[in-house]
């Protein structure tokens, strides 16, 4: 059973969010997209305790805030992303003096875990943190790309999930860069 709650402040913004109702046919791929949205947060906005039957990820575009899951507070910010796994409790704030903007995507499927591993998410590891502004900006240019196509009122299924795809995409080739530096820097520390 679902639990949802929703913090009422009246300063804060309508949310946008689409709900796509896609035919059996096209639901018989590896992934499945259910909704899409952003939401610009007044000062102290939460959600949760939440439990959510699939993956939810948020994109932060600006501001602050924080993710509470498995007994963990991760304190976010513009260009960082948090992952909310199924069947997980999970909690999340805006900060009081610069709230966050953010966007989410929710989904599933037989390949959504496999997706996930690509882009340094496991089980454990439920935050992504760009290195550096520049690749912050990359990610959320591609997740307004990916928000566009989504919300437009397009029937173009493989448009949609092309840039679902690229900005998965994107996350990896950061993640990998990460790892090639992170990698080099621990051979680098080896050599006497």
């Amino acid at each position: 059973m679902e639990s949802f709650m929703m913090n009422e402040s009246p300063e804060k913004n309508n949310p946008r969010e689409t709900v796509r109702l896609l035919t059996e046919s096209q639901t018989r791929i590896a992934l499945r997209l259910y909704y899409s949205g952003s939401e610009s947060c007044a000062p102290g906005h939460f959600f949760g305790p939440a439990i959510r039957p699939h993956y939810l990820i948020h994109f932060i575009r600006s501001g602050r805030g924080k993710y509470i899951c498995q007994d963990n507070i991760f304190e976010l910010e513009k260009g960082d992303a948090f992952l909310i796994l199924p069947a997980e409790t999970t909690k999340y704030i805006a900060d009081e003096k610069e709230p966050w903007e953010y966007s989410w995507i929710a989904f599933d499927g037989p390949d959504a875990r496999t997706l996930l591993k690509h882009c340094g998410f496991t089980d454990t590891q439920v935050v992504y943190r760009s290195p550096d502004k520049e690749s912050a900006e990359k990610l959320l240019a591609q997740t307004s790309v990916f928000e566009n196509s989504f919300h437009e009122n397009s029937q173009n299924l493989l448009e949609i999930m092309g840039n679902f795809y690229l900005l998965s995409s994107h996350v990896n080739l950061i993640e990998q860069a990460v790892n090639e530096l992170s990698g080099m820097k621990n051979i680098g520390d080896n050599i006497v």
